[in-house]
């Protein structure tokens, strides 16, 4: 038996499960009622198994439609001795009950390709899935022949290399260190995302990923009116407009009012005011906030804009560029690390000016 609410999927498994919990000793007497051999179900569609002889079905299946007059039940019969249920088809001969793969018409032989940027743990899912399903399910011997050419066949449209059945039978890495209680999720972006979570090898830290690049991100309306980029908030850096040394600072309200205070803090001499110290003591000229502040991420208050202004103080105190306080700068094997694989940060050359006379 099957019924067919797509769409609604989970609220019908919630409401399944509220008739049958209601209903257990109503079920369980329609069951023995119309002497039901076997009855399983998993989420919204229902297997059951009857003797033609003991049986009448049209009547199970009017039952239990009064059982919940909301929902409606249908009924698929077995055609030529087979029927599918989930992902198998059960079929009955002479030797008893045979069983195959089920794969619906609509079904594709798209699974992340092997030259996508996912990390090999996305990648293999769907790999080890065809794995285990074809050593556990108890298929003949022409079935599971035929089943792994069909994964042969899905893992050469989606480049994976020469080696399918090895990657079929490729065993599980284990962990077994139980002492890892604590999970980090790193957005994956290449290799480099590897370098980052080596770190994390050694520790009670166990590591998870996520992409960006998901069909539904790619399709996502993007907003047709952007917000002025100085109205947010996150991280910025400050660039002297005569040594091109940099400040970087932080702010959970709008650039414009963080930058305005930094004029202030120029105007009255501010002394604990890094930036306007740094202008004031080499008598460098301050200009327009379009001309010398870079937003350089955008975000909110909390660990992660901490963690981001850390990182581009640090990579500027690499370059010997920064003007932020040097007790603010520590070690950090994260950061170095990051800067070491991207050439791209932390090698800006300082271009400082003799201010002294």
């Amino acid at each position: 038996m099957e019924r067919h609410f797509p769409i609604v999927l989970f609220v019908v498994n919630v409401i399944l499960i509220f008739v049958s919990l209601n209903n257990l000793v109503i079920i369980h007497e329609l069951l023995k009622k119309h002497r039901i051999e076997g009855y399983f179900r998993y989420v919204d569609d229902i297997l059951v198994v009857y003797n033609d002889d003991n049986t009448n079905i049209y009547n199970v299946l009017e039952d239990f439609n009064n059982l919940a007059p909301k929902l409606k039940f249908t009924l698929d019969e077995e055609q030529n001795n087979q029927i599918s249920f989930l992902d198998i088809t059960i079929k009955k001969d002479q030797k008893g009950l045979l069983f195959e793969v089920y794969r619906k018409p609509s079904t594709t032989d798209i699974i992340i390709p092997n030259d996508s940027c996912h990390p090999i743990e996305h990648k293999t899912a769907a790999i080890r899935y065809y794995r285990i399903r074809l050593d556990t399910y108890r298929l003949t011997p022409e079935n599971r022949k035929k089943e792994k050419e069909t994964i042969r066949q899905i893992l050469a449209n989606n480049k994976y290399d020469a080696h399918p059945i090895e990657m079929l039978h490729r065993k599980r890495r284990q962990n077994h260190n139980v002492q890892k209680q604590k999970w980090a999720k790193f957005t994956y972006i290449g290799k480099e995302t590897r370098f980052i979570t080596k770190l994390f090898k050694d520790t009670n830290v166990r590591i998870t990923f996520t992409t960006n690049n998901t069909i539904g991100k790619r399709l996502a309306m993007e907003q047709k009116t952007p917000q002025c980029k100085y109205d947010k908030s996150g991280v910025y850096q400050l660039t002297c407009p005569n040594c091109k040394m940099k400040y970087t600072g932080q702010t959970g309200r709008p650039f414009t009012v963080r930058f305005q205070e930094h004029i202030r803090d120029l105007k009255y001499n501010n002394s604990r005011a890094k930036f306007a110290q740094h202008l004031i003591d080499n008598k460098h000229a301050i200009r327009n906030m379009e001309d010398i502040m870079e937003i350089v991420h955008v975000t909110g208050k909390g660990k992660k804009l901490d963690a981001l202004e850390s990182f581009h103080i640090y990579k500027e105190a690499k370059a010997r560029n920064q003007i932020n306080d040097k007790l603010m700068v520590r070690g950090n094997e994260l950061f170095e690390t990051i800067i070491q694989q991207d050439p791209c940060e932390g090698c800006t050359a300082p271009q400082q000016q003799n201010t002294q006379k």
